[in-house]
């Protein structure tokens, strides 16, 4: 992807929507500017997309670092680039960038800054949350005693707008800092929010090293005002057959009037996204999609547990779906 031009690191990848995908990295090829992050989109057949040796997602002037390059790509096939960056005296940042799958720039050449504050952020995870939304977290030492850092999320949505409610620099998903936090790549909640877990570490305890979970919503509530979905409430939603087996098909049926922009999502036991439905108009009261159990791509899905969601923030559940091997 990269020749003869100095050196490259810690690539980044993401499915592009189609059956290719997208790489960022970290490149030292301007040895007087510092590291910079660039990104390419690669074809099935190998073929490159952007421009040979790849394309600068955060240019501007000067000399600083950019580092860890995080890559993630929407329904429509654009690729949203995060990294920390170091062009402010004294702070590690995070900046985004918005590319098209045709390698065009969509937000200001520079970057749109989504924390610009005192400290060091460092170990960049995240998702595409909603269809819009990038959900992003990181490690930080704003706000935190010495020697110690918190985990912070953050969103921008696809104009490269931090939304209302969203703090400018992030909000801390964890009360207490700890001399570490390394976070784990965060999974969808299917209400447009995400699931976090880390570690929190204390060298000088007896016993340093913790695991945790925080729930986020897409409006930048934790859990105290959020409720966990309940999974497989059949009074809500049914799915038949279930179990299905493969080369067959189900039908999801919701007990709700859909908008014509609503949608289920369909994800793995893991929480990754497999495929999203449109659905077709119910009688007055009920509304359904049929699942051909086949992936975004077209492809078969394997055998195993599912869970079917409705895209809408009042739904209530996520029905699990049972593909056996026929």
């Amino acid at each position: 992807m990269v020749r003869g031009v100095s050196a490259q690191r810690f690539p980044s990848l993401a499915p592009d929507g189609t059956t290719g995908a997208y790489v960022a990295w970290e490149d030292s090829r301007f040895p007087d500017t510092g590291q910079r992050i660039f990104v390419q989109r690669v074809l099935a057949d190998g073929r490159m997309v952007f421009d040979r040796n790849g394309t600068q997602v955060g240019a501007l002037a000067g000399s600083w670092p950019q580092h860890e390059a995080f890559v993630a790509c929407d329904d429509l096939g654009n690729a949203t680039v995060a990294w920390t960056d170091g062009r402010t005296l004294g702070h590690s940042d995070v900046y985004s960038q918005r590319i098209a799958p045709s390698g065009a720039l969509r937000w200001t050449p520079s970057g749109v800054a989504l924390r610009d504050t005192a400290g060091q952020a460092t170990r960049i995870v995240g998702l595409m949350s909603a269809p819009d939304r990038l959900t992003l977290a990181w490690s930080d030492t704003r706000s935190a005693p010495m020697n110690s850092m918190l985990p912070v999320a953050q969103v921008v949505d696809s104009f490269g707008i931090v939304p209302s409610p969203w703090p400018s620099n992030g909000l801390t998903i964890a009360p207490i800092a700890a001399a570490e936090f390394t976070l784990a790549a965060p999974v969808s909640d299917l209400r447009g929010g995400a699931i976090f877990a880390f570690h929190r570490g204390e060298v000088l305890l007896a016993n340093p090293f913790d695991i945790l979970a925080q729930r986020l919503s897409a409006n930048a509530d934790l859990p105290s005002t959020v409720a966990v979905p309940v999974l497989a409430d059949r009074s809500a939603v049914e799915v038949a057959p279930n179990p299905v087996e493969l080369g067959g098909w189900t039908t999801i049926t919701f007990p709700a009037i859909f908008r014509p922009d609503q949608r289920v999502i369909i994800t793995d036991i893991a929480g990754r996204r497999v495929t999203m439905l449109k659905p077709d108009a119910g009688h007055a009261a009920r509304a359904f999609v049929i699942w051909d159990l086949r992936d975004a791509a077209g492809a078969r899905v394997r055998p195993g547990l599912y869970f079917a969601c409705p895209e809408f923030r009042d739904s209530p559940t996520a029905t699990k779906i049972v593909v056996t091997q026929r």
